[in-house]
């Protein structure tokens, strides 16, 4: 259970124990209670399940065993914050527990004998069935019941959204699509796409998109109504740089992207080459293409459909970035973006239900729909120690990020042939001597003098075990282009402010 520990010494055959981790949301310890296991425990399952089921379930010896463990977890852990959970019998157990010694239950598809239905009707035990379940088949009487039925007769469908004004966008514009109205979204199936066309000035140079899609956004703006509910990065490309070189191989990253190998030293290959005039001009064009939208209503990793139904008008604005941020030898380069367009999957259901279930939702109080998002800021600084003030409001904030990078970073003539991105992204170490800290509500993190190594492997803490071996499963090829091109220093703080 993840921001959970087991106890070993309280967990055995029938039950485990699982504590939290510190302060937090949810429970402090949960019990889980197995369900009939023919295989590892016949003889002893059938026969406790045919006297339960004759109504004698309290004298059975898994009952009986259930509250002489349950003692133990309160003298070691208090009553305080305590649930127990289970399935099928594990749920009669549970749920005997539950109207016993009064604490909060959560039963599923439990085994509901019919002479022993009053153990289960008490308030703090919470019962979930799926309506077909036979031997849960009474707790569809009980009021603290929720059923819990397949969806039925939908299909899925994938609309083409075109922009709002023109599909054609140049370096700073501004493209907005209106998402389909009274639609369910499956948003991680959203994406963008267009043709990329570069000019340069002389017919010897080169520019092509930076190595990734993301690459010429520069900030994502979600509304709805009207009203602005995910502002986005205001340096949205510059984070997707850093979040993709940290968790994804440079094959993936170039998996993600419809065009083909854009490393800087195939600049003229088909798809790349840039003329003087672009491809009025002779030169080919590159099909542009993102996938995801991170730290967006629209792009959450928690939250993967929205129902525009029932929040409304839904816009994304997408603003391109200059043309300092392309691959590129020449020092006035352009680019231009055209038949640009959105593609998003939709959910028709056809049996009323969903319906039914989102007009009880709103009735009890609305919809809360949490997601992620990033808030920037750029910090200018000479030599020596700077200190950057940044305000976020937020009921949470998990993690921070710096990337420090040369004075030069945005200078023109962003042209590498050992590296996968343009210049532009680049972020430096600056030095093996120093050192870097944030400060939050006067908290010092770390709270020592964190070098570039150190900050190595805060790195690897704050990916939650996916960057085990950093060098080898991200787009970081060795020690050298960590430090020199991809070097981010990251705390996990988990603040909660609300």
């Amino acid at each position: 259970m993840p921001g959970y520990k087991l106890d070993a010494e309280l967990s055995g055959k029938d039950s485990k124990v699982w504590v939290r981790n510190g302060e937090g949301p949810g429970p402090k310890t949960v019990i889980g209670h197995r369900g009939t296991s023919l295989k590892k425990h016949g003889l002893r399952d059938m026969t406790n399940n045919l006297l339960s089921t004759m109504g004698f379930a309290r004298f059975t010896s898994r009952h009986k065993n259930a509250e002489a463990h349950l003692s133990k977890v309160i003298a070691k852990h208090g009553k305080e914050g305590l649930v127990a959970t289970g399935h099928s019998a594990g749920g009669l157990v549970a749920g005997h527990l539950g109207s016993r010694y009064g604490i909060e239950t959560h039963l599923y598809n439990p085994h509901v004998p019919l002479l022993a239905t009053a153990n289960y009707s008490k308030p703090n035990n919470n019962i979930y069935i799926s309506g077909k379940d036979p031997v849960s088949a009474m707790a569809r009487f009980f009021p603290n019941s929720r059923i819990s039925f397949r969806l039925s007769q939908y299909q899925t469908n994938t609309l083409k959204i075109t922009p709002m004004n023109t599909d054609t966008f140049g370096p700073g514009s501004v493209c907005s699509f209106r998402l389909p109205a009274y639609k369910v979204l499956d948003t991680h199936s959203i994406w963008l796409q267009g043709k990329f066309d570069a000019s340069v000035s002389t017919a010897t140079k080169k520019a092509s998109l930076p190595g990734f899609g993301a690459g010429i956004i520069q900030r994502v703006t979600v509304s709805c109504n009207g009203v602005t509910i995910g502002s986005g990065a205001t340096n949205y490309n510059e984070v997707i740089a850093m979040l993709d070189n940290v968790t994804l191989a440079a094959a993936k990253r170039k998996e993600l992207s419809i065009y083909e190998n854009y490393a800087a030293a195939d600049l003229g290959t088909v798809g790349h080459q840039a003329t003087n005039g672009g491809a009025a001009a002779g030169g080919a064009q590159a099909t542009w293409s993102v996938n995801s939208l991170h730290g967006t209503l629209l792009g959450g990793t928690h939250q993967r459909f929205i129902d525009t139904g029932a929040l409304g008008t839904v816009q994304l604005d997408i603003q391109f970035a200059l043309p300092k941020v392309l691959a590129t030898d020449d020092v006035n380069p352009n680019f231009q973006l055209s038949k640009a367009c959105m593609y998003v999957k939709t959910i028709d259901f056809g049996n009323g239900l969903y319906q039914a279930m989102i007009a009880k939702k709103v009735q009890s109080g609305g919809l809360v729909i949490p997601f992620k998002n990033y808030v920037t800021a750029v910090s200018a600084s000479g030599s020596g120690s700077q200190d950057h003030t940044v305000m976020v409001s937020s009921q949470c904030i998990d993690q921070l990020w710096a990337m420090p990078r040369t004075g030069t970073y945005g200078a023109q003539g962003a042209y590498e042939t050992n590296n996968e991105l343009s210049s532009y992204f680049n972020s430096n170490a600056l030095g093996a001597t120093t050192s870097f800290n944030f400060v939050l509500n006067n908290a010092t993190l770390p709270a020592f003098p964190c070098d570039r190594d150190a900050a190595y492997m805060l790195l690897k803490s704050a990916l939650n075990g996916t960057g085990k071996n950093l060098l080898y499963q991200s787009s970081i090829k060795d020690q050298a282009d960590w430090t020199d091109r991809k070097f981010v220093f990251t705390v996990s703080p988990l603040l909660r402010t609300s």
